[in-house]
C-alpha cells in the first residue's frame, strides 16, 4: 500500500480539525513512555497533526500524543487491558479506544464492556477511510 499523504487538506476535510504537527522528538518521547513504536502510518499522521479533532462531536478521534501517553497509563492499571499487546491512540467518542498491537499489524477497537479487541482494519489508512465513510465493521 502506498504511503498516505496525511496533509490536512487531503485527509481531514471540513469535519475534522488538524493540530500542529508533533515533532520527531515528541513522537520519540511518547513512544518511549508507552514502550512501543507506533506503526509508520500513525507516526506519519502525528508528524502532520498531533491529534485529530472531530468538530461536530467535540472530541479527539486521534488523541494528541500527551493524551495517548496518559490514557495508556490509565489503561495499564486495568487487569484485562494489561494482559493485551495493545496501545490505544484514539477513541470513538464513547471512551472505547482505537488501538494497534505492538506485535501485529492492524487497527483494533477495544470494548470496555466485553474486555475484548475487534480488528477494524489492516492499517491506519484503511481504518481512516472506513471511519470517515462509515464503512468500518460493527464494533
Amino acid at each position: 500500500m502506498a504511503e498516505v499523504d496525511w496533509s490536512p487538506a487531503t485527509v481531514f476535510g471540513a469535519r475534522y480539525r488538524a493540530a500542529r504537527a508533533a515533532t520527531p522528538r515528541e513522537l520519540q518521547e511518547a513512544e518511549t513512555r508507552v514502550s512501543a513504536q507506533l506503526p509508520n502510518d500513525l507516526r506519519q499522521l502525528y508528524l502532520t497533526s498531533d491529534g485529530v479533532w472531530d468538530i461536530a462531536g467535540q472530541w479527539f478521534v486521534v488523541w494528541p500524543l500527551e493524551q495517548l501517553v496518559d490514557a495508556n497509563a490509565v489503561l495499564a492499571e486495568d487487569n484485562e487491558w494489561s494482559e493485551t499487546d495493545l496501545v490505544a491512540f484514539g477513541d470513538d467518542g464513547t471512551g472505547n479506544p482505537f488501538c494497534f498491537m505492538r506485535s501485529a499489524p492492524g487497527i483494533y477497537f477495544w470494548s470496555h464492556i466485553d474486555a475484548d479487541a475487534t480488528l477494524l482494519a489492516p492499517d491506519l489508512q484503511t481504518f481512516w477511510d472506513g471511519w470517515t465513510h462509515d464503512r468500518l465493521p460493527p464494533h
